[in-house]
C-alpha cells in the first residue's frame, strides 16, 4: 500500500512539473539601431532588453523576423533607401549570439527583405520588395532555389501560406491587395477572395498572418482608420478588426501572444487588443531601448520554471506520502 501511494505521488509531481507553463517572450526588430530586443509576456524587458546587440552580424535597419524550424532566430535586413542587398542573418535563439548569413545579401539578386516565411515543403520564401517577387531559398542550407514568383503588380510586402499549405498569399504594396499563388508551382490564382482596396479600403499589406481562428489578419500600414483587417479563411471580409482604437498609422506588423491578445507594433509602441479587436493599452512604448521597433515574433522560454501552484501540489504530496509512512510505522508497533 505504501509503495503504491509512494508511486502514485512521485508520478503527480513530476507530471505537476512537466505540465509547467513556459511563457513566450516577444522578440521585436528595432531598425533605428538595427538591433533586436526582448520582453517577457508582460512587456517587461528581459535584462538590458537587448537581445541581438546593433548592428551584430551585419544587422542593417532589421524588419521581419521569425524563428525557425530549428529553433534559432532568422532575422532579415530591409535597408529602406538604401542600394545595398539584403540578407537573412541567423541567431541563436536562446542567447542572440550570431551563427551565419543564412542567406547571403544579394543572393540571387535578392534586394530589400521585406517578410518571410517557411513553406509547407520546408523551404524559406521571402519577399524581395523592391523587385516586385517572391524568392525561395533552401530552408536548411539557405541556397537559392530561384525566383518563386514574379511579375507582381507592386512591391512585394507581407507573405503567408494558408493553413492548409495549398496557396501562398503576397500582399502587395499601393492598393495592389492580396494575391494569391499556388504553393507547389508559384502560378497565380488570382486575388485571395476580398483582400483588395474595392471592399476593404485595403491600402498596403504589411504583414500577412493567419489567426488561431483560422481568420487572415492583415496590417494595413498606409490606412489612417482600419489599421487591422481580418478576412475568413476562404478571403471574404470580415471586419475592421483595430476600429475604435488610436491612432496606429504606419503599423508594420501583428501577431497573437500566448494569451489571445493581438499586438500591433508600430515605431516604438507595441499597442495590445483583445481577441475580438478591443484597444487594451500600450504594451511596450520606449523601454528597453525600443523606439523604432517594426516587426514581431513570439517564442516559449526554453526553461519551463513551476509555478506556485505546481509547488504546492508537490509539496502536498510529499506531505501525504511522510504521514502515511508514520502510520504505518505506527501500526506496526
Amino acid at each position: 500500500m505504501l509503495r503504491s501511494l509512494i508511486c502514485a505521488t512521485t508520478f503527480v509531481v513530476v507530471s505537476s512539473f512537466s505540465l509547467a507553463i513556459a511563457h513566450a517572450d516577444l522578440f521585436v526588430t528595432n531598425e533605428g539601431d538595427s538591433s533586436v530586443r526582448r520582453y517577457t509576456a508582460g512587456g517587461v524587458p528581459v535584462g538590458s532588453g537587448e537581445f541581438v546587440a546593433p548592428g551584430s552580424g551585419g544587422l542593417d535597419r532589421p524588419r521581419a523576423l521569425a524563428f525557425g524550424p530549428d529553433g534559432n532566430l532568422y532575422v532579415g535586413n530591409y535597408r529602406p533607401g538604401d542600394s545595398d542587398p539584403g540578407s537573412i542573418v541567423r541567431f541563436n535563439g536562446t542567447t542572440g549570439a550570431l551563427i551565419d548569413a543564412f542567406v547571403p545579401a544579394g543572393s540571387n539578386g535578392l534586394g530589400q527583405v521585406y517578410q518571410f516565411a517557411w513553406g509547407p515543403d520546408g523551404n524559406l520564401y521571402v519577399s524581395d520588395y523592391p523587385n516586385n517577387r517572391v524568392q525561395k531559398y533552401d530552408g536548411t542550407t539557405g541556397a537559392s532555389l530561384g525566383v518563386f514568383v514574379s511579375g507582381g503588380p507592386a512591391q512585394a510586402e507581407g507573405l503567408t501560406f494558408t493553413p492548409d499549405g495549398l496557396h501562398l498569399l503576397v500582399g502587395w504594396r499601393s492598393t495592389a491587395g492580396v494575391l494569391s499563388y499556388n504553393a507547389v508551382t508559384g502560378a497565380p490564382e488570382g486575388s485571395f477572395g476580398q483582400a483588395n482596396n474595392t471592399d476593404s479600403g485595403l491600402v498596403e499589406a504589411s504583414s500577412l498572418r493567419f489567426g488561431a481562428d483560422g481568420n487572415l489578419y492583415v496590417v494595413d500600414c498606409s490606412n489612417p482608420i482600419d489599421v487591422v483587417k481580418r478576412y475568413s479563411g476562404l478571403g471574404a471580409y470580415l471586419v475592421g478588426f483595430t476600429a475604435g482604437g488610436p491612432a496606429i498609422t504606419n503599423s508594420t506588423d501583428g501577431l497573437f501572444d500566448e494569451n489571445g491578445d493581438y499586438l500591433v507594433a508600430k515605431y516604438g509602441t507595441i499597442e495590445r487588443y483583445d481577441a475580438s479587436g478591443s484597444y487594451i493599452g500600450p504594451l511596450v512604448s520606449g523601454t528597453g531601448g525600443l523606439d523604432s521597433g517594426v516587426w514581431l515574433a513570439i517564442t516559449p522560454q526554453e526553461e519551463a520554471v513551476p509555478e506556485p501552484s505546481t509547488l504546492g501540489l508537490a509539496a502536498l504530496g510529499l506531505a501525504s506520502v511522510a504521514a502515511t509512512a508514520w502510520k504505518a510505522r505506527r501500526a506496526r508497533h
